[in-house]
């Protein structure tokens, strides 16, 4: 054998080899009919059919074809056929085992080798596993795609405040509803340190709180923190960091969320508050039972020990005549803690009546001084009452109560000797009664708290003052079921006012 015969002979079984071993086979059809003319061995292990099979079938071809890919397939074999352009095609192909496998097919047109006009002549290459492959990474760029526009929406929609913060702290990205938190007006909060929306005394604690997530020890962390917005104020925000990693397992950003606690936090606060309110007044309470047990027991004891005397000792008529006064002095007393925690409760809940007549005011505060002076002839108590007040519909008792229990602090709570003056004056449709004194006054931040139950200034005298403390809230009550108002103006070291209005014109509230 020559040399150029071997040569010829291996060239041939190489590309016997390359052929009979690709995933591909080569075929020769007819340009008319699609009728297969030659279909290389390798069309058998595709699709199982043998030479034999397509001797026997020329349109075997034309039958595997998906019905789905049939008509677009067969339109473009015959648009090559009519001397168009080439034929490229990927299509399904059924197996002789029901199965289905995707091919890429490229034919051409060229001249029969007999001379007997023109066939196709092309490559069929299984690409069942590539088409599955293709499809598995477009499938998952459509989740990706769809997972992409899905975050896109939570991140613009989110009703929470979103951010992308770089591990450099500088804020990469913002969502709506946090640039509302946070910002308004011009300008953008990307590119600003996260820092400059934190109080200058939080940002060391929320910088130690990040450390770890810097670290990399743990992936998620939140806090509650203090936020400045723009204008200035500030808020409450609960806030969640989230590590974000790159392929590389590296961190990429921190992706942080923001939730507006103000309102929480306030309530929180208010509710403390309110804690701290219920155990000072319960301590209060406390100290009002131990203080009306303290009235009962020396009234109580009075009694006791006087009516035994009455009925131990042999006495004349005028040491029984004493100790009977001071028997019913003590008795009155009892009479009135009972009336007066009996006359709060019912007119806190509304079951008190008022039974209002036209009424002298100056003549009614007249007699109440007249009656404090004789009561207390240590005292000077005076009057300064305009003239000619017009009669006002009041319940006289009740009014007299008011300022006799006015009169009565006075006396208490200033040095003897020292002047109390009652006062009216008529003005913008009601008339304002008023008792000064010229004691030691009360502080400022106490006066609101003058007129509500239980609560006692507790100063040097009151220290040597008997009485529940009851009689200024019972006068709110009064005065404010005439449709009125009362207050208290004090000055430490000088003295105090207090004084009421009176409609002229009767109150819806006046019961």
């Amino acid at each position: 054998m020559t040399d150029a015969r071997w040569l010829t002979d291996v060239d041939e079984a190489m590309y016997r080899s390359m052929v009979e071993s690709a995933p591909a086979y080569f075929y020769v059809a007819s340009p008319v009919d699609t009728a297969t003319i030659y279909r290389s061995p390798q069309a058998e292990s595709i699709l199982g059919y043998t030479s034999a099979d397509w001797a026997a079938n020329p349109d075997l071809w034309s039958e595997l074809l998906h019905p789905n890919d049939r008509e677009r397939v067969l339109a473009a074999f015959r648009e090559c056929a009519r001397g168009g352009r080439p034929f490229r095609c990927e299509y399904r192909l059924r197996t002789r085992s029901d199965g289905l496998r995707w091919v890429r097919d490229h034919a051409r047109l060229i001249p029969d080798p007999s001379g007997s006009g023109q066939v196709m002549q092309g490559v069929v290459l299984d690409i069942t596993e590539e088409k599955a492959a293709r499809d598995a990474a477009a499938e998952a760029r459509d989740e990706s795609d769809a997972r992409s526009r899905f975050m896109d929406v939570v991140f613009e929609h989110a009703p929470l405040g979103v951010a992308k913060v770089g591990i450099d702290m500088l804020i990469a990205d913002v969502n709506p509803r946090l640039r509302s938190m946070l910002w308004s007006g011009d300008g953008d909060m990307v590119g600003r340190h996260f820092g400059e929306f934190l109080p200058a005394d939080e940002v060391e604690r929320v910088i130690q709180v990040f450390r770890p997530l810097w670290k990399g020890e743990v992936e998620r962390i939140e806090s509650d923190s203090h936020a400045i917005r723009r204008d200035g104020t500030r808020l409450w925000l609960h806030w969640t960091a989230t590590t974000v990693r790159d392929g590389d397992r590296r961190i990429a950003y921190f992706l942080v969320l923001f939730e507006d606690i103000t309102a929480k936090h306030e309530a929180e606060e208010r509710a403390a508050a309110a804690l701290v309110e219920l155990d000072r007044l319960n301590h209060l309470k406390s100290e009002f039972i131990s203080v009306v047990s303290h009235e009962f027991r020396t009234a109580l004891t009075g009694i006791q020990g006087f009516s035994e005397l009455l009925r131990d000792q042999e006495m004349s008529a005028a040491e029984v005549k004493e100790l009977a006064a001071d028997i019913n002095s003590d008795a009155l007393r009892l009479n009135r803690l009972i009336t007066e925690m009996l006359d709060l409760d019912r007119m806190e809940a509304g079951r008190l009546m008022m039974r209002t007549v036209p009424t002298d005011l100056n003549r009614l505060l007249v007699e109440a001084a007249e009656r404090s002076q004789v009561a207390n002839p240590a005292r000077r108590v005076g009057t300064d009452l305009q003239p000619g007040l017009p009669p006002v519909s009041v319940d006289p008792d009740r009014i007299v109560q008011v300022v006799s229990n006015l009169l009565s602090n006075a006396v208490k709570y200033s040095a003897p000797g020292s002047p109390i003056e009652v006062s009216s004056r008529l003005a913008a449709g009601e008339v304002t009664i008023g008792v000064r004194d010229h004691g030691r006054g009360i502080p400022a931040d106490f006066l609101p708290k003058l007129f509500q139950r239980y609560e006692r200034y507790e100063s040097e005298a009151s220290q040597r003052v008997m009485g529940t403390g009851l009689g200024l809230p019972i006068s709110r009550q009064i005065v404010e079921m005439h449709g009125g108002r009362i207050w208290a103006e004090s000055t430490e070291g000088v003295g105090s006012l207090f004084q009421f209005t009176l409609p002229l014109e009767p109150s819806g509230q006046v019961k």
